[in-house]
């Protein structure tokens, strides 16, 4: 499935701080909203359902209440990044019973429900809540009392899994949250070290340096192909993956200092890339590990 998005607005050299401080347009609105039907649908297809909707209705042309609450509470918390309160299943799930109403299908009403959770202001937006702190020694009534709070345990497992992860909290980070292990050290500790040990962490390393690096220009990038013959779309997509691949493999693997990206001989190279550099690269397809020297 592919949607389409308007451009993000670029603060302080970044779109993940633009994105903190721009508003949703209406016509971001129907781009997110068309994007929800889209996944929705998917969701609640003859194909797809076994695997994606969590229990089967009774009837498809009845209302099965019991169905409709196991599928809002499973999708529920993911979207939102916390627990649902009752009143926002209850909302949900009568979303999903007007949509059986109007349209007569149990799955077009589940369909219904789904894409407004995709489109609610939890979802699309990540707002933060707090509470007084209860963790840190400080007498609740005396912090309360002086206007001391700390971010809930939700918004700080958001905030560290979209850090370290570029993504939303997995299910265990949520596990967490809900048994307050955020609130102490070690239990933050513990899951700090498991989300940098996750595949996503690397995700997260290359989402980060996309965006400092402003990778999304390089779509406009045009040069003279009298001066600069080897220059095409192949070259540069190959050029961006990889300086990426540099960067993790400096950082990551080799836990390397971060000054070391200044001064390493070391590239990634493809055909294409070969010939910028005017290296021999014996693959035909994929990448290769070379040594450049200077000059090159």
């Amino acid at each position: 499935m592919v949607a389409r998005f308007g451009k993000g607005l670029r603060a302080e050299g970044l779109l993940a701080v633009g994105s903190s401080e721009a508003g949703i347009s209406a016509i971001s609105i129907e781009q997110y909203d068309a994007a929800a039907r889209s996944v929705a649908t998917v969701v609640v297809s003859e194909e797809k359902r076994s695997q994606l909707v969590p229990c089967t209705p009774h009837s498809e042309s009845q209302f099965d209440a019991a169905c409709a609450t196991l599928f809002v509470q499973q999708y529920g918390p993911p979207l939102f990044r916390r627990p649902l309160t009752d009143q926002e299943v209850a909302r949900f799930v009568g979303a999903a019973r007007t949509g059986q109403e109007y349209l007569g299908s149990f799955y077009e009403g589940l369909k219904y429900a789904l894409s407004g959770m995709m489109v609610a202001p939890d979802f699309l937006l990540r707002i933060e809540h707090t509470e007084t702190p209860t963790q840190t020694g400080i007498n609740s009534t005396a912090a309360e009392t002086a206007g001391v709070v700390q971010l809930d345990a939700f918004s700080k497992a958001t905030r560290h899994n979209y850090f370290l992860t570029n993504s939303t909290p997995d299910a265990e980070l949520l596990r967490a949250a809900a048994a307050g292990d955020l609130n102490t050290e070690a239990g933050l500790e513990q899951q700090v070290d498991r989300l940098l040990q996750s595949p996503h962490f690397e995700q997260a390393v290359r989402a980060f340096f996309e965006d400092m690096l402003q990778f999304d220009l390089f779509a406009d990038l045009a040069k003279d192909p009298l001066i600069y013959p080897a220059f095409n779309s192949e070259v540069v997509a190959d050029s961006q993956e990889q300086t990426l691949r540099i960067i993790t493999d400096l950082l990551i693997t080799q836990n390397a200092d971060y000054r070391d990206l200044f001064t390493t001989r070391e590239a990634y190279l493809t055909r294409a890339l070969g010939v910028v550099y005017r290296l021999p690269v014996p693959t035909r397809h994929g990448w290769e590990k070379n040594r450049v020297f200077g000059g090159r």
